[in-house]
């Protein structure tokens, strides 16, 4: 039996509300939870039966399947993750320069070591996983009262942590535990206090708003007081579990220059000012701020470009490019996580970073479904799937004017090795444009016509 439910934040139609799975696994961003809880449903319910679903060829399959979990066990992406999960990113993050901290103000944290592997290592538990999943990159941690709900990966270390300039781990890691419980999402939460707590350091929100106490940046057990209220919908809380746009707009008084978001959501903790696919991303995902649109850039440079020649990147982008290479990088690589979306499968097992290999990929389709494929044709059913999200949001009335970033993107990193270094706005528009032209789409962002038919997709136009 497997349990998809949601918790208090869902039931209260909260906007950062998740669904969540087994306890321990969230689906996390866009306020699915809110969608649940709107229909009266709390959870959905699945009894599967071992055996019920027939494979076309399950003897290639087993085949393929006892290669691939050698290979995971050998290739070093893979057994990083399966020794440090995500948390190893709290450092890679640090020591770039570009860990999101205090709200976005700056992007170095004194703490980091701490939330980093050097100090998750004394509270680690053991690995968790999705289920069956050979990889195992979740943690288990020691430190909370109930284990079910697993231990905090990356985005909920900078979310609870490095965010709200909150260095003990025991606090961030009760966090947590306080979000899956409730249902909510980590990295919307962890915003929305961050948020108030800049609010609060600018005299906008005052003790009387917050509860009775002001409660700023480092406060770890205000941080913690603060995800209940949201949880409950309680005191400034209710304001707060609609996310910082709407939160923004409720509390006024020029708040909106600290709410950080893309089409209303908050983005995840990677600095585009440091690798500017990411800022593409955040700013074209239907989703709004999504760091998962397309493979960060940085494996990829240098030698690491051989990794994505299998989709025709020859030229290795670079961190910092703003120029047409990067935009066809990331289109490359928007594609291949949007098959990985339509497939269902993990980004943490395939091509190009991980260890299951394209031709690989398409031994495994046939395997399953009997179907034989190509990455061409893996390739345009991503792309087609990007291309009828992109115009349920053209009907909804976005459009180019909401493919933008957040304030402080455009502001000089404050500190660390990439002191000094934005994205400047004018070539990020360049980028856009750029990106609309090679996927065929109008000035305005919009689909032209020979797109929509070269995808069968004419029936949208």
């Amino acid at each position: 039996i497997r349990i998809a439910s949601i918790g208090p934040a869902g039931e209260k139609m909260s906007r950062l509300a998740c669904i969540i799975n087994e306890l321990a696994h969230a689906n996390g961003r866009s306020g699915m939870g809110a969608v649940m809880g709107s229909k009266n449903l709390k959870a959905v319910i699945v009894r599967g039966e071992e055996g019920s679903i027939e494979l076309a060829n399950p003897e290639a399959f087993k085949e393929l399947n006892l290669f691939h979990r050698k290979r995971i066990g050998e290739h070093m992406p893979n057994v990083g993750m399966r020794k440090f999960g995500t948390v190893q990113h709290m450092m890679a993050q640090q020591n770039s320069g570009i860990l999101p901290t205090r709200n976005w103000k700056d992007c170095q944290f004194e703490d980091a070591a701490k939330l980093g592997w050097e100090g998750y290592e004394k509270v680690f538990d053991g690995n968790h996983t999705c289920y069956k999943c050979t990889v195992a990159c979740k943690r288990k941690v020691n430190n909370t009262a109930e284990k079910r709900y697993g231990g905090p990966e990356y985005e909920t270390l900078a979310a609870l942590g490095s965010m709200c300039g909150v260095g003990d781990l025991d606090a961030v890691c009760r966090g947590h535990e306080i979000c899956n419980a409730m249902g909510i999402d980590t990295v919307g939460a962890g915003a929305a206090v961050a948020f108030a707590m800049e609010l609060a350091e600018k005299g906008i929100l005052t003790p009387q708003d917050m509860g009775g106490r002001l409660i700023t940046f480092g406060d770890g057990a205000g941080m913690l007081e603060l995800l209940d209220k949201i949880a409950r919908r309680e005191g400034i809380g209710d304001v707060l579990a609609d996310g910082v746009k709407r939160a923004a707009e409720s509390i006024g008084k020029d708040s909106e220059e600290y709410a950080f978001h893309v089409k209303g959501q908050e983005p995840a903790f990677h600095d585009p000012r440091g690798k500017t696919g990411v800022g593409l991303g955040f700013a074209l995902s239907p989703t709004g701020a999504d760091h998962i649109e397309a493979p960060h850039e940085v494996p990829f440079q240098g030698e690491g470009v051989k990794l994505v020649n299998p989709l025709g990147i020859i030229v290795a982008p670079k961190a910092l490019d703003n120029g047409p290479d990067k935009v066809r990088y990331f289109i490359a690589g928007e594609k291949t996580w949007a098959m990985n979306n339509t497939l269902g499968i993990c980004n943490f097992v395939v091509a190009p970073l991980f260890a299951l290999s394209y031709a690989k990929l398409c031994e495994v389709i046939e395997a399953v479904t009997g179907w034989s494929t190509s990455m061409h044709e893996l390739m345009l059913v991503a792309e087609r799937s990007m291309v009828l999200a992109r115009m349920f949001n053209t009907r909804e009335g976005m459009d180019s004017k909401d493919d933008t970033l957040f304030r402080r993107m455009y502001e000089p990193l404050p500190d660390g090795p990439l002191k000094g270094t934005t994205i400047d706005p004018k070539e990020f528009q360049n980028m856009l444009h750029m990106y609309y032209t090679m996927m065929n789409w109008n000035e305005k962002g919009i689909p032209r016509e020979g797109a929509l038919y070269n995808l069968s997709l004419e029936w949208l136009n």
